[in-house]
């Protein structure tokens, strides 16, 4: 804060919805589309959407 003078009045509240979507929802899809590259690639092709 001493270089930069200002704090984001906004910033905690969008971590709080922000910080819960990648915990349970971002990082299992992840997961699981890794796995599915290893079983099927074209099935891990729809999670990822690569």
């Amino acid at each position: 804060m001493i270089l930069v003078q200002s704090v984001s009045l906004v910033a905690p509240v969008l971590n709080l919805v922000a910080i819960p979507v990648v915990g349970f929802i971002i990082t299992p899809l992840a997961l699981l589309g890794m796995l599915a590259m290893i079983v099927k690639p074209a099935m891990a092709q729809a999670i990822l959407g690569i």
